[in-house]
Protein backbone atom coordinates (compact mmCIF):
# COMPACT_ATOMS: atom_id res chain seq x y z
CA UNK A 1 0.00 0.00 0.00
CA UNK A 2 1.29 3.54 -0.97
CA UNK A 3 0.76 6.16 1.29
CA UNK A 4 1.54 9.99 -0.09
CA UNK A 5 3.18 12.32 2.37
CA UNK A 6 2.47 16.17 2.47
CA UNK A 7 3.42 19.13 4.53
CA UNK A 8 0.16 20.74 6.13
CA UNK A 9 1.70 24.02 5.15
CA UNK A 10 1.98 23.30 1.41
CA UNK A 11 -2.40 21.70 2.41
CA UNK A 12 -3.48 25.18 3.34
CA UNK A 13 -1.69 27.18 0.57
CA UNK A 14 -3.32 24.98 -1.90
CA UNK A 15 -6.76 25.22 -0.01
CA UNK A 16 -6.35 28.84 0.63
CA UNK A 17 -5.39 29.44 -3.34
CA UNK A 18 -8.56 27.48 -3.86
CA UNK A 19 -10.75 29.96 -1.75
CA UNK A 20 -8.97 33.29 -3.26
CA UNK A 21 -10.08 31.54 -6.74
CA UNK A 22 -13.44 30.80 -5.21
CA UNK A 23 -13.99 34.30 -4.30
CA UNK A 24 -12.84 36.07 -7.42
CA UNK A 25 -15.35 33.91 -9.51
CA UNK A 26 -18.30 35.12 -7.24
CA UNK A 27 -17.38 38.67 -7.37
CA UNK A 28 -16.77 37.76 -12.03
CA UNK A 29 -19.65 39.39 -14.11
CA UNK A 30 -18.66 36.74 -16.33
CA UNK A 31 -21.72 34.24 -16.31
CA UNK A 32 -20.88 31.02 -17.90
CA UNK A 33 -23.29 28.72 -19.08
CA UNK A 34 -23.98 25.46 -18.14
CA UNK A 35 -24.06 21.98 -20.41
CA UNK A 36 -22.67 24.17 -23.02
CA UNK A 37 -21.51 21.42 -25.60
CA UNK A 38 -18.60 22.29 -28.52
CA UNK A 39 -19.42 21.52 -31.99
CA UNK A 40 -17.29 18.95 -33.78
CA UNK A 41 -17.26 18.22 -37.49
CA UNK A 42 -15.13 15.68 -39.53
CA UNK A 43 -13.82 15.37 -42.46
CA UNK A 44 -14.87 13.14 -45.12
CA UNK A 45 -11.26 11.95 -45.60
CA UNK A 46 -11.11 11.82 -41.73
CA UNK A 47 -14.34 9.45 -41.38
CA UNK A 48 -12.74 7.30 -44.31
CA UNK A 49 -9.57 6.82 -42.43
CA UNK A 50 -12.01 5.61 -39.38
CA UNK A 51 -13.85 2.90 -41.06
CA UNK A 52 -11.09 1.87 -42.73
CA UNK A 53 -8.88 1.45 -39.14
CA UNK A 54 -12.72 0.31 -37.92
CA UNK A 55 -12.05 -2.79 -40.36
CA UNK A 56 -8.72 -3.52 -40.14
CA UNK A 57 -9.09 -3.71 -36.78
CA UNK A 58 -12.07 -6.56 -37.28
CA UNK A 59 -10.46 -8.22 -39.48
CA UNK A 60 -7.71 -8.83 -37.12
CA UNK A 61 -9.83 -9.75 -34.20
CA UNK A 62 -11.67 -12.46 -36.84
CA UNK A 63 -8.46 -13.97 -37.42
CA UNK A 64 -7.25 -14.15 -34.63
CA UNK A 65 -10.59 -15.87 -33.41
CA UNK A 66 -9.29 -19.17 -35.93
Amino acid sequence: MDFSVTFSGKIFKAYQTQSVIAERNKQSSVKSVQSQRDRVTISPQAMEEFQKAKADEATQLDSGAE
